[in-house]
């Protein structure tokens, strides 16, 4: 129902070169940057969305139909005009300008707030979480000292999308954790899952997310420890072959809003906008990352990727190796320890 050879994504959720800030004359969805509403006021509210990915990424999904439902909803106040494929800046950008207001608003995974707030981290915990589905309900259903955390760091929290779970992508079969041990593994930039790395036994890559694919095609990576959308879209696992499920991994987006923005529309406006972009997020984006996850499989392993199930042995092997990176981070970040305990403690009521 979605394209299979549409499902070949132009830019994952990790990255996008930066470039100017200007209407594309094409926009993803062949929607106009400038109205996608005949009825915009002309004293309207001008909105800049911008993200990272472009094609179809459940980002660029989520933003077309929010665009859509925003002016609806608002009759023309609000003009919401898009910028994927980083036009507004790659990720780290995006954050900086959420926060200095030269960024309106954007849609990016949780770990790259971790620059400004290093509670955002917290959810990048190995095995915290049963997967990407719990993470995303538990933030959606409960008002958390997690999300009031973006507030007090300089964002404006406005609501969450579901992601896939992280996993490993590998030149060779990983079957035991002494597998990982002189391996080379590219990683979100985040010190939580950096650490995981480290604690599997291997080494971290920072190259630049654009130099992943020749990397591993010439052998001086082996490897990364991302999701499905990257795997898909740079087509890496032409290059590496076998994907390892069994790590507990969650990822979650948050679309966020510049203070400097949101401060200037009146509360009925802001209220609109929550409402719109959590129910966009349940009715559009939720659905659609299970329909991208089993096509993207689909389309991969007719190409010849194996996907590796951890066996009890590995999966014992793992928690062991990783349980200690949750002492480690309260330990480094023990002005954290609340938001973590919160966060237990619906996990568990969520059991």
């Amino acid at each position: 129902m979605f394209l299979a050879a549409a499902m070949v994504i132009s830019m994952c959720a990790c990255g996008g070169e930066k470039q100017e800030a200007e209407p594309t004359e094409t926009p993803v969805g062949g929607s106009s940057n400038e109205t996608s509403n005949a009825n915009i006021k002309e004293d309207a509210y001008v909105l800049r969305l911008g993200v990272a990915t472009g094609g179809q990424h459940p980002h660029n999904v989520w933003m077309e139909a929010f665009e859509k439902e925003l002016e609806a909803a608002t009759e023309g106040q609000i003009d919401v005009q898009l910028y994927p494929a980083g036009q507004l800046g790659n990720l780290a950008e995006l954050v900086q300008g959420l926060r200095d207001g030269t960024v309106d608003s954007a849609m990016v995974p949780t770990t790259y707030f971790g620059t400004a707030y290093m509670g955002a981290t917290v959810v990048d915990l190995p095995y915290l979480f049963e997967d990407s589905e719990q993470l995303y309900r538990i933030l959606t259903q409960n008002d958390t000292l997690y999300t009031k955390g973006y507030e007090e760091n300089g964002f404006i929290p406005v609501s969450y999308l579901r992601l896939f779970d992280r996993q490993v992508l590998s030149k060779k079969k990983i079957t035991s954790i002494d597998d990982f041990s002189s391996m080379k593994l590219w990683s979100l930039p985040s010190a939580v899952i950096q650490k995981e790395v480290g604690e599997l036994g291997a080494t971290v890559s920072n190259i630049d997310m654009g130099e992943l694919a020749p990397s591993l095609q010439n052998g001086t990576v082996d490897g990364t420890l991302t999701d499905i959308s990257l795997f898909l879209s740079q087509s890496l696992y032409t290059s590496a072959p076998y994907m390892l499920e069994g790590l507990n991994d969650s990822m979650i987006s948050l679309y966020a809003i510049s203070p400097v923005w949101w401060n200037q529309i009146p509360e009925d406006l802001q209220g609109t906008i929550k409402e719109t972009a959590q129910k966009v997020a349940e009715e559009v984006g939720y659905p659609y990352i299970d329909t991208m996850k089993e096509t993207a499989l689909d389309v991969m392993t007719e190409k010849g990727l194996e996907v590796v199930e951890a066996d009890a042995v590995l999966e014992e092997e793992l928690k062991s190796r990783l349980q200690s990176i949750t002492d480690w981070y309260l330990e480094s970040y023990p002005e954290y320890q609340p938001v973590y305990d919160e966060l237990a403690a619906l996990i568990e009521a969520d059991k």
